[in-house]
């Protein structure tokens, strides 16, 4: 995962929403900070946005 980690810091906005997702499938909520500062880098892309909104809810129910 640290691999993942690293391309959410890629120029190419494709590659960040991408790796994005594969951590969202991955439940790693514990890079959910790092998600969300990747998505506001690039813009909001549809594939991390899911990630995020898949990891707030399983955050939510571990609560």
């Amino acid at each position: 995962d640290d691999f993942l980690l690293e391309l959410l810091d890629h120029e190419e906005p494709a590659v960040v929403d991408w790796a994005g997702l594969v951590i969202g499938k991955r439940n790693r909520t514990d890079l959910l900070p790092a998600l969300e500062e990747a998505n506001s880098r690039i813009g909001n892309k549809p594939r991390i946005a899911w990630a995020i909104g898949q990891l707030k809810k399983i955050k939510e129910g571990e609560e």
